[in-house]
């Protein structure tokens, strides 16, 4: 080991080990991001509550973003038409917010708590690398945003 070129790879060889060892001992978790803390159909500046998934881990094109809810549905409202798309109660994105809502058409038979849970998928194995779940609870017309808790997998 003489050698100053030897060295050098050698050290460059345990330095890049090192690093993929971290990245991968990484666990990765996401989070529920609601930027309103209250939502009500009465409502007419927005078409529910927007919901952004922020995911630490390693990233991938094949991500899906999988939420399901317990009552009410997911929506997207995309630029630059700002059009309307019903995902239903469980959705699956690849990317940006969703939005949540209730059916006003249901009005007086909402539950006192809904909850509401994303997970993030490997697109092709399907396997889940992290999940979040938050909970809406009833207040007067709408629901209020509550803590997130991260879930185990």
């Amino acid at each position: 080991m003489n050698n100053p070129r030897t060295l050098t790879c050698l050290v460059t060889s345990v330095l890049i080990i090192t690093g993929a060892l971290l990245i991968l001992a990484q666990q990765p978790s996401v989070t529920i991001s609601a930027s309103i803390p209250f939502y009500s159909p009465l409502m007419s500046s927005t078409i529910g509550i927007p919901l952004t998934p922020g995911y630490s881990g390693l990233h991938s094109p094949d991500l899906r973003y999988h939420w399901t809810t317990d009552y009410g549905t997911f929506v997207r409202w995309d630029p630059p038409v700002f059009t309307v798309t019903d995902l239903g109660r469980d959705a699956i994105t690849t990317k940006g917010t969703v939005y949540w809502q209730y059916i006003p058409e249901l009005h007086g038979s909402e539950p006192d708590v809904v909850r509401l849970r994303l997970s993030v998928e490997d697109g092709r194995t399907g396997r889940i690398r992290a999940s979040a779940e938050t909970i809406l609870r009833k207040s007067g017309t709408g629901y209020t945003t509550s803590a997130m808790t991260l879930l185990p997998d």
